[in-house]
C-alpha cells in the first residue's frame, strides 16, 4: 500500500507551482501524496481538512520558504496566513507529544529555497533535511528512497564471531585481519548532482573569500566607504514585515527579511545601483551571515537570454571565478552543483545594457526561474521591457533616490584641506548645479577635479556663461576627469574615445581581450583569418622544404594555390566555430599535466582522425593537381590512402594526447585580464607542442609503412603505380604537417590567437586601439579611468563610456560656448575629443 504523505507548506506566488509540481511527482513515483490545491475544488471546513491529514499521514512534509519559517515560527500577524499558522501549530503540538519520532515530521528544501527557511522546532541543523534539485528521480533520489523506504545501501547482517586466541604482551599480531565493516549509525551524506554537502560548503567558502576579497579591494578603489548616504525606497506595495525606506548600509537587512528574496533596484545613470551592489555583497558576506547563499555580481549585460539562465551563471562563475575544490571535482560539476543548490545568489548588474531586443526574453526567464535574485537596470529601460511581457516576476521594486542637497552641501567641505571653497559655492549653489550634484557619480567627480587640487576653484561651476544648465556641468565634470588623470596635451583622450566607441560598436561594457573581433562582422573576421593564413602556410612550407627540396621546387602559381586553399579552409572552419561553438574562442579552463588514469576519449579520436585525414585528401590533391605527380584517378586514389590514413591517425593520437593531458585550471593561473591571457597563453603553447609532437612522430611512420605494404600488393602494378614515399617525404609531410596545423589551431581556435590577430595586429594597424594596449589598458587602471573586473577591464563608469563613445557634438553642452575657451585653460567646458 501506498504510503499516505501530507504537504504543509506557505502560499507564495512561484512557490505555490513548485510544491504543486512536487505533488505530481511524488503522486506519479508510487507515493499517496496529498496537498490542498487537490481539493480547492470542494467546499470543507479547513481546519478540520488539515487536522485530518495531519493525524492521518504517516509523514509530513515541511515544505521549507523564508515566508513558511515566519508564520510556522509565529513571527507574522494574527491576520497574516491564518491557515498555514494553524497547521503549523497543530504540527508543533504532534511533534512535542512525539520528539523522538524524527521520522514522521521531515522538512523538505525545494528548487530555489534553502535549508534558512525550515522552521526551528524541526532542528534542521541536527536532523536529515531533504533537499530537491528537480522533479526526477535522480534529482529527488534521497526524498524518494526515504518515503519509498529503499535504502540505497543494504546492511551488513552480523556474522559470528571470531575465535580470538589470548596473548601475553609483547607477542606478535597476526596481520590477518577481515574488512572492516561500517560504522553503524552513520548518517547517509547528501548529495547534489554527485557533489556531497560538506564539499558544496568548503567551495561555496573558497568562493565568498575571493568574492569578499575582489569587492574590498574594488570598495577601496571607488571610496564607496565615503560617507555619501544613498538612499532607496520601496516603489509598489508589500508586506508590512519590512521597512519601506532606508540607506545601502540596510539593504541587507531587506533582503534578508523579504520573503520572496527578489529584488529590482531601479536608479538613474550614476544613481549608485552599482555601489548598492557592492555595499549588499559585502554585508552578506560579514562573519554573522556566514550561513548564507554567496552573493556573486554578474554582469547581466553580456547574457543571451536564448541561453537558460543557470547555464550562463555557470559559464560565468567558470570563467570569472577561482573555482576550486580539494577533492578534485570537475569545475563544471562544481559551479552547477553550487548554483542548483542555491549557494549562489545572482546579483545580476545592468540589465539596461542587454540589447532591446532581447529583454522581453530576459523577464521571462527571470519570471520563471526557482532562483532568488538581485537585478538593478535604469528605470525606463526596465518599464519599457516590463510593459511588453505578462511575466510575474514576484520581486520587490527598489528605487534609488536622488541625494539630498544638503547631504552633498554636508559631505564635500570634509573632502578637502579647504572647506570654506566649497561651503561658499554651495551656500549660494544655483538650481542647475544642485541638479547636477544629485547623483554619486556627479559628487564623485566633483570630489576628484576640485577637492584634490587647490588651484582648481570649484566657483567656475556657477558660472551660467560656461554651464548654462544641468547637462553642460555633468559634461563638463565627465570631460575634466580625464584631464584630471593625465593631464592636457596627451594622446590618452584619443585612445580613450576609440576605446570606449569600440565597446559601444560591441555592445557591452566589458572590454575582454577575447572578443576584440566580436564587432566585425562574420565574413570581416573570416576574411581577415583567410588573408593571415593564406600569407602564412605558405611560407611555413618554403621554410621546412625549401632547404630540403631546393627553393627552386616551388611556383608562384603553386605557392598562391596552396595558400588560398588552406587560408579559406581554415577562414571557413573559423567562421563556423564563431558563430556555432563560440565557446571554443573563450579562454580555456584547462591546464595541462599527465594523467596517467584518465582514459582517451573516443569522440575526440573520431575528430582528429576525420580532420587529418581531410587534411591529407586536399594535400594529395594539391601534389597532383600543382606538382609533378600524375594526375590520373588511380594515382590520386593511392596517394589519398596514403596520406589520408597516415594523417588521420596523427591527427587523431594528437587529439587524443591533448584530452590525456587536460587537468582543471589551478584557481591560482586566473583572476586579473593579465593573469587569463598569460595562462591562456601557457595553455595554447602546450597544446601545440603535445599535439605537434605526436603528429611529427605518426604519420612519417605509417606513411612508409603504408607505402611498402601498397607496393607489394597486386593492384599497384595493374594501375601502373610505382610508389616512391621514402620515409624522408613522409617526415617532410609531418613536419609541414604538424607545423601548419599547430600554427592554424593556435591562431584560428584559441582565445589567445584571436588576441594576436585583433589585439595585436588588425585593430593597432586600423588605430582602433594603440599597439602597446596591454600597458594602456594598466595605465587608464592606475589611473582610476578605468577598472578591473575579473577577467574584463571596465570604464569607472558605464555614463563616462556612453559620453567619450558618443558623437563630438554631443559632448558638447553648446556650440557657442567653445570659442570663450582659452587654448591652456583648464577644461571649462566639452573639448571636441575625436
Amino acid at each position: 500500500m501506498a504510503r499516505r504523505v501530507f504537504l504543509s507548506y506557505a502560499q507564495e506566488p512561484g512557490h505555490n507551482e513548485a510544491v504543486w509540481d512536487l505533488y505530481v511527482f511524488l503522486r506519479r513515483n508510487g507515493v499517496d501524496a496529498r496537498l490542498d490545491i487537490a481539493d480547492a475544488g470542494v467546499r470543507q471546513d479547513w481546519s478540520l481538512w488539515m487536522a485530518d491529514q495531519i493525524r492521518e499521514a504517516e509523514v509530513v512534509l515541511c515544505i521549507a520558504s523564508d515566508l513558511y519559517r515566519i508564520r510556522a515560527e509565529g513571527r507574522s500577524g494574527p491576520d497574516a496566513g491564518r491557515g498555514v499558522q494553524w497547521e503549523a501549530r497543530r504540527i508543533r503540538d504532534a511533534y512535542y507529544a512525539a520528539q523522538d519520532n524524527h521520522q514522521r515530521f521531515v522538512p523538505v528544501v525545494l528548487p530555489g529555497q534553502s535549508a534558512a527557511g525550515v522552521p526551528d522546532f524541526l532542528a534542521p541543523a541536527i536532523t536529515n533535511v531533504y533537499v530537491v534539485q528537480d522533479f526526477t528521480v535522480s534529482g529527488a533520489e534521497e526524498l524518494l528512497r526515504f518515503l519509498l523506504h529503499r535504502p540505497s545501501v543494504d546492511d551488513v547482517p552480523i556474522g559470528e564471531p571470531p575465535s580470538l586466541e589470548v596473548r601475553t604482551p609483547g607477542a606478535n599480531v597476526s596481520s590477518e585481519q577481515g574488512p572492516s565493516p561500517p560504522r553503524r549509525g552513520t548518517p547517509s551524506v547528501r548529495k547534489i548532482g554527485g557533489v556531497a554537502d560538506t564539499q558544496l560548503d568548503a567551495a561555496a567558502s573558497t568562493l565568498a573569500l575571493e568574492v569578499r576579497t575582489r569587492w574590498e579591494i574594488e570598495e577601496e578603489n571607488r571610496q564607496a566607504q565615503d560617507p555619501l548616504p544613498v538612499r532607496w525606497r520601496i516603489s509598489d506595495k508589500n508586506s508590512d514585515l519590512f521597512p519601506q525606506t532606508g540607506s545601502i548600509d540596510n539593504f541587507a537587512d531587506l533582503h534578508l527579511s523579504c520573503p520572496n528574496r527578489r529584488f529590482v533596484v531601479l536608479g538613474k545613470p550614476g544613481a549608485g545601483k552599482t555601489v548598492l551592489a557592492l555595499r549588499f555583497v559585502l554585508d552578506m558576506l560579514s562573519p554573522h551571515l556566514d550561513d548564507r547563499p554567496v552573493p556573486v555580481v554578474f554582469s547581466v549585460g553580456s547574457w543571451d537570454p536564448t541561453v537558460p539562465l543557470r547555464r550562463w551563471l555557470v559559464s560565468e562563475l567558470l570563467r570569472d571565478h577561482r573555482l576550486h575544490s580539494p577533492d578534485g571535482i570537475h569545475r563544471t560539476l562544481l559551479a552547477r552543483s553550487l548554483v542548483q543548490s542555491g549557494r549562489v545568489l545572482p546579483v545580476l548588474d545592468g540589465f539596461d545594457e542587454i540589447a532591446p531586443g532581447r529583454r522581453r526574453t530576459a523577464l521571462n526567464q527571470l519570471g520563471r526561474t526557482t532562483l532568488t535574485w538581485v537585478l538593478t537596470s535604469r528605470p525606463h529601460e526596465f518599464t519599457k521591457a516590463l510593459n511588453t511581457t505578462t511575466t510575474t516576476l514576484n520581486a520587490t521594486m527598489v528605487t534609488l533616490e536622488d541625494l539630498p542637497f544638503s547631504d552633498v552641501q554636508t559631505y564635500l567641505p570634509t573632502t578637502t584641506a579647504t572647506p570654506q571653497r566649497w561651503t561658499a559655492v554651495l551656500s549660494t549653489a544655483p538650481s542647475r548645479l544642485q541638479q547636477a550634484l544629485a547623483t554619486p557619480l556627479m559628487v564623485s567627480l566633483a570630489r576628484e577635479i576640485y577637492s584634490a587640487s587647490p588651484t582648481r576653484d570649484p566657483d567656475r561651476l556657477t558660472d551660467i556663461t560656461r554651464f548654462p544648465d544641468k547637462d553642460a556641468i555633468e559634461c563638463h565634470l565627465l570631460d575634466a576627469i580625464i584631464t584630471t588623470a593625465y593631464g592636457e596635451g596627451t594622446t590618452a583622450r584619443h585612445r580613450l574615445v576609440k576605446l570606449a566607441q569600440h565597446l559601444h560598436r560591441s555592445h557591452t561594457h566589458n572590454f575582454a581581450w577575447w572578443t576584440l573581433g566580436a564587432p566585425l562582422r562574420l565574413w570581416q573576421r573570416a576574411s581577415v583569418i583567410t588573408l593571415l593564413m593564406t600569407l602564412t602556410c605558405p611560407i611555413i612550407s618554403l621554410l621546412i622544404e625549401g632547404p630540403i627540396l631546393g627553393f627552386s621546387h616551388f611556383t608562384f602559381d603553386a605557392f598562391l594555390v596552396y595558400g588560398l586553399a588552406l587560408g579559406g579552409i581554415l577562414g571557413s572552419a573559423h567562421a563556423v566555430v564563431a558563430s556555432r561553438f563560440h565557446w571554443v574562442l573563450e579562454p580555456t579552463q584547462f591546464q595541462f599535466k599527465l594523467r596517467t588514469t584518465k582514459p582517451l576519449e573516443r569522440k575526440r579520436l573520431t575528430y582528429g582522425f576525420l580532420v587529418g585525414a581531410a587534411t591529407g585528401t586536399a594535400f594529395v590533391l594539391y601534389m597532383h593537381l600543382f606538382g609533378t605527380r600524375r594526375s590520373d584517378l588511380p594515382a590520386i586514389a593511392f596517394d589519398a590512402v596514403i596520406m589520408g590514413t597516415g594523417l588521420g591517425v596523427g591527427a587523431a593520437l594528437a587529439f587524443g594526447a591533448l584530452s590525456h593531458f587536460e587537468t582543471p585550471l589551478d584557481l591560482k593561473q586566473a583572476g586579473t585580464p593579465d593573469d587569463l591571457l598569460a595562462a591562456n597563453r601557457r595553455a595554447v603553447i602546450v597544446q601545440v607542442l603535445i599535439s605537434g609532437t605526436v603528429f611529427l612522430a605518426i604519420p612519417p611512420l605509417l606513411i612508409w609503412a603504408l607505402t611498402v605494404l601498397l607496393s607489394k600488393s597486386p593492384l599497384t602494378p595493374w594501375f601502373d603505380l610505382s610508389p616512391h614515399h621514402e620515409p624522408l617525404f613522409g617526415l617532410l609531410v609531418g613536419a609541414v604537417g604538424s607545423t601548419t596545423a599547430a600554427v592554424g589551431y593556435a591562431i584560428c581556435f584559441t582565445a589567445w590567437g584571436q588576441w594576436i590577430v585583433f589585439g595585436r595586429i588588425l585593430l593597432p594597424l586600423t588605430g582602433t586601439l594603440p599597439w602597446s594596449l596591454r600597458t594602456f589598458l594598466n595605465e587608464a587602471c592606475e589611473r582610476e579611468v578605468l577598472r578591473r573586473s575579473g577577467p574584463y577591464y571596465q570604464f569607472r563608469h558605464s555614463r563616462l563610456q556612453e559620453f567619450l563613445a558618443s558623437k563630438p557634438e554631443d559632448r558638447l553642452p553648446t556650440t557657442t560656448h567653445r570659442s570663450t575657451q582659452s587654448p591652456g585653460a583648464f577644461n571649462t567646458a566639452c573639448e571636441e575629443t575625436s
